[in-house]
């Protein structure tokens, strides 16, 4: 091996050196990374699924129609206690394990929101699905809207 030859050779050796630390902290680093993605995968797969629901928030019913009706007798409570006018109320296409019911509401702002207010409660399990408000003339309001609940037999 000439001068040259060791030159290169030495210089290599300096460089290994001088990365080794860095790539030794980069190997540990990916090492405790892919530990951790193993536990949140282990982790993930065994959580339950579904959305949480409050204690107590799930009702009772016969069958899904009893639900919706419950639901809408609900509504139609709330409805009158605030004095806003209720334009529509049907059953919706939602599924078990959730009651749905469509309603379109109308009257002054304030108490069409009091309304909306009242019924979202996530405590009852009653949750708006979708919904829009519309303004009307002279400070009314329209809201429609899908309301949703869990149910059991």
């Amino acid at each position: 091996m000439n001068g040259r030859q060791r030159l290169l050779v030495s210089l290599a050796g300096i460089v290994a050196l001088i990365l080794a630390v860095p790539l030794t902290t980069a190997l540990d680093r990916l090492s405790s990374a892919r530990s951790d993605l193993t536990a949140t995968r282990a982790a993930v797969a065994t959580a339950p699924t579904g959305a949480p629901v409050a204690r107590g928030a799930v009702r009772p019913a016969a069958n899904l129609r009893a639900a919706q009706a419950d639901l809408g007798g609900e509504i139609r409570d709330e409805v009158r206690h605030n004095a806003v006018l209720l334009e529509a109320l049907r059953a919706d296409g939602t599924t078990a394990p959730l009651a749905g019911v469509y309603f379109q509401i109308s009257g002054e702002e304030k108490a069409v929101i009091a309304v909306a207010d009242a019924l979202s409660d996530p405590r009852t399990g009653r949750v708006f699905h979708w919904w829009r408000m519309e303004a009307l003339a002279d400070g009314q309001v329209r809201l429609r809207a899908v309301m949703v609940a869990p149910w059991r037999a």
